[in-house]
Protein backbone atom coordinates (compact mmCIF):
# COMPACT_ATOMS: atom_id res chain seq x y z
CA UNK A 1 0.00 0.00 0.00
CA UNK A 2 1.55 3.28 -1.13
CA UNK A 3 0.01 6.73 -0.99
CA UNK A 4 0.35 10.47 -1.18
CA UNK A 5 -0.49 12.70 1.81
CA UNK A 6 -1.09 16.42 1.30
CA UNK A 7 -1.09 18.96 4.13
CA UNK A 8 -0.20 22.52 5.03
CA UNK A 9 1.14 23.79 8.34
CA UNK A 10 -1.73 24.24 10.81
CA UNK A 11 -4.19 22.31 8.63
CA UNK A 12 -5.56 18.78 8.86
CA UNK A 13 -3.59 16.15 6.97
CA UNK A 14 -5.51 14.51 4.10
CA UNK A 15 -4.75 11.34 2.15
CA UNK A 16 -5.17 12.35 -1.49
CA UNK A 17 -4.54 8.99 -3.16
CA UNK A 18 -3.39 5.41 -2.60
CA UNK A 19 -2.20 2.60 -4.84
CA UNK A 20 -3.81 -0.83 -4.58
CA UNK A 21 -2.07 -4.21 -4.80
CA UNK A 22 -1.93 -4.16 -8.61
CA UNK A 23 -0.54 -0.62 -8.78
CA UNK A 24 -3.74 1.21 -9.70
CA UNK A 25 -4.17 4.75 -8.39
CA UNK A 26 -7.23 5.25 -6.21
CA UNK A 27 -8.46 8.76 -5.34
CA UNK A 28 -12.10 8.37 -4.22
CA UNK A 29 -12.85 8.20 -0.47
CA UNK A 30 -14.57 4.82 -0.55
CA UNK A 31 -11.74 3.27 -2.52
CA UNK A 32 -9.10 4.67 -0.14
CA UNK A 33 -11.04 3.35 2.87
CA UNK A 34 -11.25 -0.10 1.27
CA UNK A 35 -7.48 -0.22 0.63
CA UNK A 36 -6.68 0.80 4.22
CA UNK A 37 -9.09 -1.71 5.76
CA UNK A 38 -7.88 -4.51 3.49
CA UNK A 39 -4.25 -3.78 4.32
CA UNK A 40 -4.68 -3.87 8.10
CA UNK A 41 -6.94 -6.92 7.95
CA UNK A 42 -4.17 -8.72 6.07
CA UNK A 43 -1.78 -7.98 8.94
CA UNK A 44 -3.98 -9.61 11.57
CA UNK A 45 -6.15 -12.18 9.83
CA UNK A 46 -5.11 -15.82 9.79
CA UNK A 47 -4.58 -17.57 6.47
CA UNK A 48 -5.98 -20.73 8.13
CA UNK A 49 -3.29 -23.21 7.08
CA UNK A 50 -4.36 -26.84 6.86
CA UNK A 51 -2.51 -29.63 8.72
CA UNK A 52 -1.09 -30.67 5.37
CA UNK A 53 0.30 -27.16 4.80
CA UNK A 54 1.95 -27.16 8.24
CA UNK A 55 3.42 -30.64 7.82
CA UNK A 56 4.87 -29.65 4.46
CA UNK A 57 6.47 -26.54 5.98
CA UNK A 58 7.94 -28.61 8.81
CA UNK A 59 9.29 -31.34 6.58
CA UNK A 60 12.93 -31.90 7.52
CA UNK A 61 12.66 -30.35 11.00
CA UNK A 62 14.43 -32.75 13.35
CA UNK A 63 13.67 -33.79 16.93
CA UNK A 64 15.99 -31.81 19.25
CA UNK A 65 14.72 -32.13 22.81
CA UNK A 66 16.04 -34.79 25.18
CA UNK A 67 14.30 -36.28 28.22
CA UNK A 68 16.69 -34.38 30.50
CA UNK A 69 15.92 -31.08 28.80
CA UNK A 70 12.17 -31.66 29.08
CA UNK A 71 12.51 -32.63 32.73
CA UNK A 72 14.31 -29.34 33.39
CA UNK A 73 11.62 -27.34 31.56
CA UNK A 74 8.70 -28.94 33.38
CA UNK A 75 10.09 -28.66 36.92
CA UNK A 76 8.03 -26.52 39.34
CA UNK A 77 9.07 -22.87 39.39
CA UNK A 78 11.23 -21.72 42.30
CA UNK A 79 11.19 -18.35 44.03
CA UNK A 80 14.74 -17.70 42.81
CA UNK A 81 13.73 -18.30 39.17
CA UNK A 82 10.77 -15.94 39.42
CA UNK A 83 12.96 -13.24 41.01
CA UNK A 84 15.58 -13.64 38.30
CA UNK A 85 12.95 -13.46 35.55
CA UNK A 86 11.47 -10.28 37.00
CA UNK A 87 14.88 -8.63 37.19
CA UNK A 88 15.60 -9.57 33.57
CA UNK A 89 12.39 -7.81 32.49
CA UNK A 90 13.74 -4.35 33.41
CA UNK A 91 14.61 -3.09 29.87
CA UNK A 92 11.16 -4.12 28.58
CA UNK A 93 8.99 -3.31 31.58
CA UNK A 94 6.40 -0.56 31.72
CA UNK A 95 8.08 2.90 31.97
CA UNK A 96 5.77 3.86 34.85
CA UNK A 97 2.59 2.99 36.71
CA UNK A 98 0.03 1.33 34.47
CA UNK A 99 -2.85 3.52 33.23
CA UNK A 100 -5.24 0.73 32.19
CA UNK A 101 -7.30 0.83 35.41
CA UNK A 102 -7.76 4.61 35.22
CA UNK A 103 -8.89 4.39 31.59
CA UNK A 104 -11.39 1.61 32.29
CA UNK A 105 -12.76 3.62 35.23
CA UNK A 106 -13.25 6.55 32.86
CA UNK A 107 -15.14 4.41 30.34
CA UNK A 108 -17.44 3.07 33.03
CA UNK A 109 -18.32 6.48 34.49
CA UNK A 110 -18.51 8.58 31.31
CA UNK A 111 -22.01 10.06 31.38
CA UNK A 112 -21.49 13.35 29.57
CA UNK A 113 -20.84 14.63 26.08
CA UNK A 114 -21.82 13.15 22.74
CA UNK A 115 -18.67 11.27 21.83
CA UNK A 116 -18.01 7.70 22.90
CA UNK A 117 -14.74 5.92 23.57
CA UNK A 118 -13.42 2.38 23.31
CA UNK A 119 -10.93 0.21 25.17
CA UNK A 120 -9.23 -2.49 23.11
CA UNK A 121 -7.44 -5.38 24.79
CA UNK A 122 -5.20 -7.19 22.30
CA UNK A 123 -3.86 -10.69 22.48
CA UNK A 124 -0.26 -11.34 21.55
CA UNK A 125 -1.09 -12.11 17.91
CA UNK A 126 -2.64 -8.67 17.41
CA UNK A 127 -0.17 -6.73 19.51
CA UNK A 128 2.86 -8.02 17.59
CA UNK A 129 3.63 -9.48 14.19
CA UNK A 130 1.18 -12.01 12.85
CA UNK A 131 1.96 -15.54 13.95
CA UNK A 132 -0.03 -18.64 13.11
CA UNK A 133 -0.34 -20.16 16.57
CA UNK A 134 -1.21 -23.58 15.22
CA UNK A 135 2.05 -23.51 13.31
CA UNK A 136 3.98 -22.49 16.45
CA UNK A 137 2.43 -25.36 18.39
CA UNK A 138 3.32 -27.82 15.64
CA UNK A 139 6.94 -26.56 15.57
CA UNK A 140 7.34 -27.05 19.33
CA UNK A 141 5.89 -30.54 19.23
CA UNK A 142 7.99 -31.52 16.20
CA UNK A 143 11.13 -30.37 18.03
CA UNK A 144 10.17 -32.67 20.90
CA UNK A 145 9.06 -30.27 23.62
CA UNK A 146 6.99 -31.85 26.38
CA UNK A 147 3.24 -31.47 25.75
CA UNK A 148 2.67 -29.89 29.17
CA UNK A 149 5.29 -27.24 28.42
CA UNK A 150 3.77 -26.59 24.99
CA UNK A 151 0.35 -26.20 26.60
CA UNK A 152 1.76 -23.54 28.93
CA UNK A 153 3.27 -21.63 26.03
CA UNK A 154 0.03 -21.73 24.05
CA UNK A 155 -1.95 -20.52 27.06
CA UNK A 156 0.33 -17.48 27.26
CA UNK A 157 0.12 -16.50 23.59
CA UNK A 158 -3.48 -17.27 22.67
CA UNK A 159 -5.40 -14.98 25.01
CA UNK A 160 -8.58 -13.54 23.54
CA UNK A 161 -8.85 -10.00 22.23
CA UNK A 162 -11.86 -7.96 23.32
CA UNK A 163 -13.29 -4.46 22.97
CA UNK A 164 -15.29 -2.39 25.47
CA UNK A 165 -17.38 0.64 24.50
CA UNK A 166 -18.40 3.57 26.67
CA UNK A 167 -21.83 5.16 26.47
CA UNK A 168 -22.75 7.22 23.39
CA UNK A 169 -21.41 4.66 20.92
CA UNK A 170 -24.25 3.44 18.72
CA UNK A 171 -25.08 -0.24 18.31
CA UNK A 172 -24.36 -0.19 14.57
CA UNK A 173 -20.97 1.45 15.11
CA UNK A 174 -20.10 -1.11 17.79
CA UNK A 175 -20.82 -4.07 15.55
CA UNK A 176 -19.00 -2.57 12.59
CA UNK A 177 -15.83 -1.71 14.51
CA UNK A 178 -15.73 -5.09 16.29
CA UNK A 179 -16.15 -6.82 12.92
CA UNK A 180 -13.40 -4.77 11.27
CA UNK A 181 -10.96 -5.47 14.11
CA UNK A 182 -11.99 -9.12 14.39
CA UNK A 183 -12.57 -8.93 18.14
CA UNK A 184 -15.43 -9.67 20.54
CA UNK A 185 -17.43 -6.94 22.28
CA UNK A 186 -17.68 -7.42 26.06
CA UNK A 187 -19.30 -5.31 28.84
CA UNK A 188 -15.93 -5.05 30.60
CA UNK A 189 -12.49 -6.58 30.41
CA UNK A 190 -12.35 -9.45 32.88
CA UNK A 191 -8.91 -9.13 34.43
CA UNK A 192 -5.72 -7.22 33.77
CA UNK A 193 -2.44 -8.07 35.50
CA UNK A 194 -4.36 -10.45 37.76
CA UNK A 195 -6.97 -7.96 39.02
CA UNK A 196 -10.47 -6.99 37.83
CA UNK A 197 -10.27 -3.99 35.51
CA UNK A 198 -13.22 -2.17 37.10
CA UNK A 199 -13.83 -1.74 40.82
CA UNK A 200 -17.25 -1.03 42.28
CA UNK A 201 -18.31 0.03 45.74
CA UNK A 202 -17.30 -3.32 47.16
CA UNK A 203 -13.58 -4.11 47.00
CA UNK A 204 -14.08 -7.72 48.16
CA UNK A 205 -13.75 -9.25 44.69
CA UNK A 206 -10.85 -6.98 43.79
CA UNK A 207 -8.60 -8.03 46.65
CA UNK A 208 -9.99 -11.46 47.52
CA UNK A 209 -7.06 -13.28 45.92
CA UNK A 210 -4.48 -11.14 47.71
CA UNK A 211 -6.30 -11.58 51.01
CA UNK A 212 -6.35 -15.36 50.62
CA UNK A 213 -2.62 -15.51 49.87
CA UNK A 214 -1.81 -13.37 52.91
CA UNK A 215 -3.91 -15.55 55.20
CA UNK A 216 -2.25 -18.67 53.82
CA UNK A 217 1.12 -17.15 54.71
CA UNK A 218 -0.08 -16.24 58.17
CA UNK A 219 -1.49 -19.71 58.79
CA UNK A 220 1.76 -21.29 57.66
CA UNK A 221 3.59 -19.21 60.26
CA UNK A 222 1.46 -20.59 63.08
CA UNK A 223 3.92 -23.43 63.37
CA UNK A 224 6.59 -20.84 64.16
CA UNK A 225 4.77 -19.85 67.36
CA UNK A 226 3.50 -16.54 65.93
CA UNK A 227 0.65 -15.49 68.26
CA UNK A 228 -2.63 -14.03 67.10
CA UNK A 229 -1.53 -10.69 68.50
CA UNK A 230 1.71 -11.00 66.57
CA UNK A 231 -0.18 -11.63 63.36
CA UNK A 232 -2.31 -8.54 63.98
CA UNK A 233 0.80 -6.41 64.44
CA UNK A 234 2.25 -7.89 61.27
CA UNK A 235 -0.88 -6.96 59.28
CA UNK A 236 -0.67 -3.40 60.62
CA UNK A 237 2.95 -3.17 59.53
CA UNK A 238 2.05 -4.48 56.07
CA UNK A 239 -0.65 -1.82 55.77
CA UNK A 240 1.77 0.92 56.79
CA UNK A 241 4.36 -0.34 54.31
CA UNK A 242 1.73 -0.46 51.57
CA UNK A 243 0.81 3.15 52.36
CA UNK A 244 4.48 4.10 52.02
CA UNK A 245 4.59 2.51 48.54
CA UNK A 246 1.40 4.34 47.55
CA UNK A 247 2.88 7.60 48.84
CA UNK A 248 5.87 7.07 46.54
CA UNK A 249 3.50 6.93 43.57
CA UNK A 250 1.69 10.03 44.86
CA UNK A 251 5.07 11.77 45.08
CA UNK A 252 5.81 10.88 41.46
CA UNK A 253 2.41 12.09 40.31
CA UNK A 254 2.85 15.36 42.23
CA UNK A 255 6.38 16.29 41.21
CA UNK A 256 7.00 14.63 37.87
CA UNK A 257 5.69 15.68 34.47
CA UNK A 258 6.82 12.43 32.88
CA UNK A 259 4.54 9.47 32.36
CA UNK A 260 1.09 8.98 30.91
CA UNK A 261 -0.57 8.18 34.23
CA UNK A 262 0.77 11.38 35.81
CA UNK A 263 -0.64 13.45 32.94
CA UNK A 264 -4.04 11.76 33.09
CA UNK A 265 -4.44 12.18 36.85
CA UNK A 266 -3.31 15.81 36.80
CA UNK A 267 -5.73 16.79 34.03
CA UNK A 268 -8.58 14.85 35.56
CA UNK A 269 -8.29 15.66 39.27
CA UNK A 270 -5.98 18.63 39.98
CA UNK A 271 -5.33 20.55 36.79
CA UNK A 272 -5.15 23.94 38.52
CA UNK A 273 -3.80 22.89 41.90
CA UNK A 274 -1.52 20.29 43.48
CA UNK A 275 -2.25 16.82 44.78
CA UNK A 276 -1.95 18.14 48.33
CA UNK A 277 -4.64 20.77 47.65
CA UNK A 278 -6.87 18.62 45.44
CA UNK A 279 -10.27 17.31 46.40
CA UNK A 280 -11.25 13.67 46.13
CA UNK A 281 -13.83 14.57 43.47
CA UNK A 282 -16.95 12.74 42.37
CA UNK A 283 -16.75 9.07 41.38
CA UNK A 284 -12.98 8.88 41.94
CA UNK A 285 -11.11 5.88 40.62
CA UNK A 286 -9.51 3.43 43.02
CA UNK A 287 -6.10 4.63 41.79
CA UNK A 288 -6.84 8.27 42.59
CA UNK A 289 -8.55 7.52 45.91
CA UNK A 290 -5.55 5.44 47.03
CA UNK A 291 -3.06 8.16 46.12
CA UNK A 292 -5.21 10.93 47.59
CA UNK A 293 -5.40 9.11 50.92
CA UNK A 294 -1.60 9.29 51.31
CA UNK A 295 -1.56 13.10 51.54
CA UNK A 296 -1.14 13.07 55.32
CA UNK A 297 1.96 10.92 54.96
CA UNK A 298 3.39 13.24 52.31
CA UNK A 299 2.69 16.33 54.41
CA UNK A 300 4.48 14.71 57.35
CA UNK A 301 7.78 14.70 55.44
CA UNK A 302 7.40 17.32 52.72
CA UNK A 303 9.07 20.73 53.06
CA UNK A 304 10.71 23.43 51.01
CA UNK A 305 14.45 23.63 50.53
CA UNK A 306 15.35 27.33 50.52
CA UNK A 307 17.32 28.43 47.48
CA UNK A 308 16.39 31.97 46.40
CA UNK A 309 13.36 32.19 48.74
CA UNK A 310 11.13 33.75 46.08
CA UNK A 311 8.57 30.93 45.96
CA UNK A 312 8.04 30.33 49.68
CA UNK A 313 5.65 32.40 51.84
CA UNK A 314 7.10 32.82 55.33
CA UNK A 315 3.78 31.98 56.95
CA UNK A 316 1.75 28.84 56.42
CA UNK A 317 4.34 26.91 54.40
CA UNK A 318 6.67 24.05 55.50
CA UNK A 319 10.21 25.34 55.07
CA UNK A 320 11.90 24.97 58.46
CA UNK A 321 13.97 21.78 59.04
CA UNK A 322 11.87 20.93 62.07
CA UNK A 323 9.71 17.76 61.88
CA UNK A 324 6.11 18.24 62.81
CA UNK A 325 4.64 21.03 60.71
CA UNK A 326 7.95 22.44 59.38
CA UNK A 327 6.32 25.86 59.89
CA UNK A 328 6.82 28.87 62.14
CA UNK A 329 5.64 28.45 65.72
CA UNK A 330 5.28 32.16 66.52
CA UNK A 331 2.42 34.36 65.26
CA UNK A 332 4.64 37.19 63.94
CA UNK A 333 1.85 39.72 63.45
CA UNK A 334 4.20 42.28 61.88
CA UNK A 335 4.71 40.08 58.81
CA UNK A 336 2.20 40.30 55.94
CA UNK A 337 0.61 36.99 54.98
CA UNK A 338 2.15 36.99 51.49
CA UNK A 339 5.69 37.94 52.55
CA UNK A 340 8.20 35.58 50.96
CA UNK A 341 11.32 34.10 52.52
CA UNK A 342 13.44 36.19 50.16
CA UNK A 343 12.60 39.19 52.38
CA UNK A 344 14.81 37.61 55.06
CA UNK A 345 17.81 37.25 52.72
CA UNK A 346 20.36 39.98 52.00
CA UNK A 347 21.70 40.96 48.59
CA UNK A 348 24.85 39.00 49.50
CA UNK A 349 22.62 35.91 49.71
CA UNK A 350 22.96 35.57 53.47
CA UNK A 351 20.36 35.52 56.21
CA UNK A 352 19.54 38.98 57.55
CA UNK A 353 20.25 37.92 61.12
CA UNK A 354 19.38 41.28 62.69
CA UNK A 355 15.98 41.40 60.97
CA UNK A 356 15.20 37.77 61.75
CA UNK A 357 16.03 38.13 65.46
CA UNK A 358 14.02 41.33 65.75
CA UNK A 359 10.90 39.96 64.01
CA UNK A 360 10.91 36.28 65.01
CA UNK A 361 10.50 34.39 68.20
CA UNK A 362 13.82 32.85 69.35
CA UNK A 363 12.54 29.32 68.71
CA UNK A 364 11.93 30.31 65.07
CA UNK A 365 14.89 32.63 64.51
CA UNK A 366 17.39 30.04 65.73
CA UNK A 367 15.92 27.44 63.40
CA UNK A 368 15.98 29.81 60.40
CA UNK A 369 19.58 30.84 60.98
CA UNK A 370 20.61 27.17 61.11
CA UNK A 371 19.55 26.72 57.48
CA UNK A 372 22.43 26.80 55.06
CA UNK A 373 21.63 28.91 52.02
CA UNK A 374 22.56 27.19 48.79
CA UNK A 375 24.17 28.71 45.73
CA UNK A 376 22.64 31.84 44.25
CA UNK A 377 20.40 31.59 41.20
CA UNK A 378 18.92 28.23 42.16
CA UNK A 379 15.15 27.88 42.59
CA UNK A 380 13.34 26.77 45.72
CA UNK A 381 12.30 23.12 45.64
CA UNK A 382 10.07 20.75 47.56
CA UNK A 383 11.99 17.88 49.13
CA UNK A 384 11.48 14.85 51.37
CA UNK A 385 12.89 16.02 54.70
CA UNK A 386 13.96 12.62 56.01
CA UNK A 387 16.53 11.94 53.27
CA UNK A 388 19.68 13.99 52.80
CA UNK A 389 19.20 13.79 49.03
CA UNK A 390 15.69 15.19 49.34
CA UNK A 391 14.28 12.27 47.35
CA UNK A 392 11.33 10.27 48.55
CA UNK A 393 12.41 6.87 49.89
CA UNK A 394 9.89 4.17 50.85
CA UNK A 395 11.94 3.03 53.85
CA UNK A 396 11.93 6.43 55.57
CA UNK A 397 8.28 6.99 54.60
CA UNK A 398 7.42 3.71 56.32
CA UNK A 399 9.16 4.91 59.47
CA UNK A 400 7.20 8.17 59.30
CA UNK A 401 3.98 6.22 58.79
CA UNK A 402 4.61 4.32 62.00
CA UNK A 403 5.18 7.61 63.79
CA UNK A 404 1.97 9.01 62.33
CA UNK A 405 0.00 6.18 63.86
CA UNK A 406 1.27 7.11 67.31
CA UNK A 407 0.54 10.83 66.77
CA UNK A 408 -2.98 10.12 65.55
CA UNK A 409 -3.73 7.81 68.48
CA UNK A 410 -5.33 10.51 70.61
CA UNK A 411 -6.80 9.70 74.08
CA UNK A 412 -10.34 10.08 72.78
CA UNK A 413 -9.93 7.13 70.45
CA UNK A 414 -11.21 3.87 71.86
CA UNK A 415 -8.99 1.87 69.52
CA UNK A 416 -5.91 3.83 70.61
CA UNK A 417 -6.82 3.17 74.25
CA UNK A 418 -7.15 -0.56 73.57
CA UNK A 419 -3.85 -0.91 71.72
CA UNK A 420 -1.99 1.03 74.40
CA UNK A 421 -3.55 -0.98 77.21
CA UNK A 422 -1.23 -3.45 78.96
CA UNK A 423 -3.41 -6.52 78.41
CA UNK A 424 -2.85 -9.88 76.69
CA UNK A 425 -3.06 -9.60 72.86
CA UNK A 426 -6.14 -11.84 72.63
CA UNK A 427 -8.06 -9.43 74.88
CA UNK A 428 -7.00 -6.43 72.81
CA UNK A 429 -8.07 -8.26 69.64
CA UNK A 430 -11.45 -9.08 71.16
CA UNK A 431 -11.99 -5.41 71.95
Amino acid sequence: MQGFVSFRRGQRKDIKKLYNDIGEEVTDVKGIQHIILTYFRSLFDSIHPTPADINEALDGLEHRMTATMNMELTKPFTAEEVTQALKQMHPLKSPGPDVAYELNHYLKHKNWGRKGHVSLKLDVSKAYDRVEWGFLESVLLRLGFDRNFVARVMTCVTTKSAIVFSKFVGEADRKELASILGVTEVPKHNKYLGLPTVSGRSKKELFEGIKERIWQKLNSWSSKKLSQGGRSVLLKRLKEYNNAFLAKQAWRVSFSDEGLLQSILKHKYFLNSTLLDARIGSSPSLTWRSLWNTRDLLVAGLRWRVRDGKSIPIKGQPWLPRPGTFQLIGQHANLAEDTKVVALITLAHEWDAALIRSEMWPIDSNCILSIRLRETGALDELIWHFERSGKFIVKSAYQVARGLRAECSCPGSSWAFIWKSKVPPKIALFG
